[in-house]
């Protein structure tokens, strides 16, 4: 391959991956708005939250802190929001091929994935009931695939990268 194919493939590699890498923002995004939508609805789209997120509102529903529950309404949309803004900024440092940030966001979603199995089975505090369960569950994988395929595109990239240096 001449110099111009090589960069040629590096920009397009680099494309693909800087879109995909954004794909670590969007299930801070669908947690959130199901926490918001959680809240308005009394628990109806837990489904669509992080599982950390999930048991935090089920704890506090059942142990409201204060009177009522707006005090803990706010604690889980800041939490939320926290959770939002390191998935926001995990996802913009990867979108730059930062590969450690690339790594944290998919550990935690990984880490998140391993949480909502555990919060299937019987006897466990916060156990979710089956519906929210299927779904939280193929939310998980169907990113958890995506995830996979930025990888790969990583590793392309720094492939193509290397053959681009030595030309």
């Amino acid at each position: 391959m001449n110099k111009a194919d090589v960069e040629n493939e590096f920009d397009k590699y680099l494309r693909r991956y800087q879109k995909i890498s954004l794909f670590l923002i969007y299930p801070a995004l669908v947690s959130f708005f199901g926490l918001c939508l959680s809240l308005i609805t009394n628990g109806f789209t837990y489904s669509l939250c992080f599982a950390s997120n999930y048991i935090l509102a089920y704890h506090l529903s059942l142990n409201p802190i204060g009177e009522g529950v707006t005090i803990s309404n706010i604690i889980i949309l800041g939490v939320g929001v926290i959770t939002l803004g390191l998935f926001v900024y995990l996802g913009l440092m990867a979108a730059k091929a930062k590969r450690h940030f690339m790594i944290a966001g998919v550990i935690l979603y990984f880490a998140d994935f391993v949480y909502t199995i555990i919060l299937g089975f019987d006897g466990i505090y916060g156990k979710m009931e089956l519906v929210n369960y299927i779904i939280s569950l193929a939310m998980h994988v169907a990113f958890l695939g995506i995830y996979s395929y930025m990888i790969v595109l990583y590793v392309k990239l720094l492939r193509v990268n290397v053959e681009r240096m030595s030309k």
